[in-house]
């Protein structure tokens, strides 16, 4: 793909199915290599998918010490 996506999920209210009107998706992205200022597109190609407004984050900027419980990959 133009992303280089090797895995996406959702997390936070999306994934706990307790979203509400003012919720964007929380995506969680695996990259195969780094995309740059690409990421930004990334944002704006998968909020025009979805339909709402999305926060990205890529695996490779989470803290080691932070983990995100609730992933549901697609």
């Amino acid at each position: 793909s133009r992303f280089h996506v090797e895995r996406i999920g959702i997390f936070g209210s999306y994934a706990r199915s307790e979203e509400t009107d003012s919720s964007d998706v929380d995506i969680l992205v695996e990259l195969s290599q780094p995309i740059g200022l690409n990421l930004v597109d990334m944002i704006y190609f998968l909020e025009e998918k979805i339909g709402e407004r999305a926060d990205l984050v890529t695996v490779k900027s989470l803290r080691s010490e932070f983990e995100v419980k609730e992933v549901v990959y697609t």
